[in-house]
């Protein structure tokens, strides 16, 4: 677990921005290679991404985001938010256990999150499982916190499909998120204290869908090597994340992503 968070922290992919806009890219028909079986296969790169500053945020920011995707056999994936292991491949069905990390949240970043106090970086285990057939894809992941950083349980469920262009190639994506309530309190709630500490009133956000997104991913081959990328990621709030004072009051339920930048196949 120690290496796994050097990995990723070194990484820095995995804030609010970086997540949003790696994640179309993610969908197998982007990003994996034809099917064919080979020891290693990796792609690595980096976008200019915008994005909001955290979740809920109506303050955007421009980073560099490092993107990637290391397998090994196709037996273990390394997506740069998650480490994969395929226990079990056939007939388009695969799914095993999974590690995965998420952003934390630092109160200086804006005013309205003094008080609220830092959210450190969470890391997950739990399990994965991904469809496949022809052109489209399903995913479910469902991770629990055991770093002790939000406590809870997050569940996503999305589709994807690519479209019916062989150049470039273009991926649209569909998914939602459910979380728990120690999730949904960590990010979104506001407890006593931290409405005492903070200009926000008191809010005790519960379980429930927290959002829906859809993305569209594209890759451009320009050689045998490099590629170009583009993502944009279209998000909305729903239930407690959209109604608490954080997002209903000081920020925007509706998130927008985008990204351009390049990989690199080895």
């Amino acid at each position: 677990m120690m290496c796994l968070a050097l990995v990723w922290s070194t990484v820095g992919a995995q804030d609010q921005v970086g997540l949003r806009t790696t994640e179309p890219l993610e969908l197998d028909p982007v990003i994996e290679a034809s099917g064919v079986d080979t020891t290693w296969s990796a792609r690595v790169g980096i976008l200019a991404a915008v994005g909001p500053d955290y979740e809920g945020a109506d303050a955007y920011r421009l980073r560099a985001v490092p993107a990637m995707r290391v397998s090994w056999k196709q037996r273990l994936v390394f997506r740069g938010r998650s480490l994969e292991a395929n226990v079990y491949r056939a007939h388009g069905l695969r799914f095993g256990p999974m590690l995965g990390t998420r952003a934390g949240r630092d109160e200086d970043r804006d005013g309205i999150l003094r008080g609220l106090g830092d959210v450190d970086r969470a890391f997950e285990a739990g399990l994965f499982a991904r469809y496949t057939l022809g052109p489209g894809s399903l995913r479910l992941n469902v991770l629990h916190d055991v770093s002790g950083a939000h406590d809870g349980l997050v569940a996503e469920l999305g589709g994807g499909i690519k479209l019916p262009l062989s150049s470039p190639l273009f991926s649209l994506s569909v998914t939602s998120t459910w979380a728990s309530r120690d999730y949904m309190r960590t990010y979104f709630g506001v407890d006593a204290a931290q409405a005492r500490r903070s200009r926000l009133p008191a809010f005790a956000a519960g379980s429930g869908f927290k959002d829906v997104r859809v993305g569209l991913g594209s890759r451009v081959d320009l050689t045998r090597h490099w590629s170009a990328i583009v993502t944009l990621a279209y998000e909305r709030l729903l239930g407690d994340a959209a109604d608490g004072p954080l997002v209903a009051v000081h920020g925007n339920a509706d998130q927008v992503f985008a990204g351009l930048g390049a990989l690199y196949r080895f």
